[in-house]
């Protein structure tokens, strides 16, 4: 790899999701405490990290899957 800019694609990957709970108001990120927006839901990476994600940025990104398709 050099230094110039190379497009990439990035590999499909089951990520799992979940509505704030009930009087949630921040969740614990690599980065520290980390404030949730009303609509924000959570989101749990493929090394076990969780994080918010706007619902907007996560419909317009994300597709759900229906059990049996995760791998």
């Amino acid at each position: 790899m050099n230094d110039e800019w190379i497009p990439c694609i990035k590999r499909p990957v089951v990520v799992h999701v979940r509505k704030q709970r009930p009087g949630e108001t921040h969740v614990s990120t690599r980065e520290g405490i980390t404030p949730l927006k009303p609509d924000d839901l959570i989101m749990r990476g493929v090394q076990g990290e969780e994080y918010p994600i706007g619902l907007d940025i996560w419909q317009s990104t994300y597709d759900e899957v229906t059990r049996g398709e995760e791998k």
